[in-house]
């Protein structure tokens, strides 16, 4: 086909469109493309999804530790503030007593005191996590586990010192 065959099939195939489109028939171009277009939306969807996702799971996990940590820090804190307490009061004998606020952190499964120590045990997704301290004199108590800053009693007696919650 020459030049001016190739311009005349072009006027031909454009007079047609538009006397299609003047009669209000409908006139699929590209029917397959659509297909083509929503696998390809497809694809990049699932090619986002494999990026993002290990990411979350990264972010998810170091955030858990990093609570885990936070955590076992202030358990520390707080079996380090009563044993230094109970120092303090162990020192001076009976009737010595001092009351302090230490914050409980969440998690706290169990605090107990047992001969000349303090322990906190924290939950944590692979077990348990303990903070404790050591004492001077021995230690008796009692203290509620539930999370949030408490008062805490302490009070020297004749053989040991005793450690309770309000």
């Amino acid at each position: 086909m020459n030049v001016k065959e190739l311009r005349k099939h072009a006027a031909l195939k454009h007079s047609k469109l538009n006397s299609a489109r003047e009669n209000g028939k409908k006139i699929k171009r590209h029917a397959g493309m659509k297909g083509q277009v929503a696998l390809e939306y497809l694809i990049m969807i699932g090619l986002l999804l494999l990026v993002i996702v290990p990411v979350w799971a990264y972010v998810n996990s170091a955030s858990t530790e990093e609570k885990l940590e936070a955590r076992t820090t202030g358990a520390k804190y707080a079996a380090q503030r009563i044993a230094e307490s109970a120092d303090a009061v162990y020192v001076q004998g009976p009737p010595a007593k001092l009351s302090i606020y230490v914050n409980i952190p969440e998690g706290t499964q169990a605090i107990t005191f047992s001969g000349h120590e303090v322990s906190f045990r924290i939950a944590s997704a692979g077990g348990y996590s303990d903070a404790f301290a050591q004492t001077l004199g021995e230690l008796q108590g009692n203290v509620s586990t539930s999370a949030g800053q408490k008062k805490i009693k302490v009070e020297a007696t004749d053989n040991f010192v005793n450690v309770t919650s309000n």
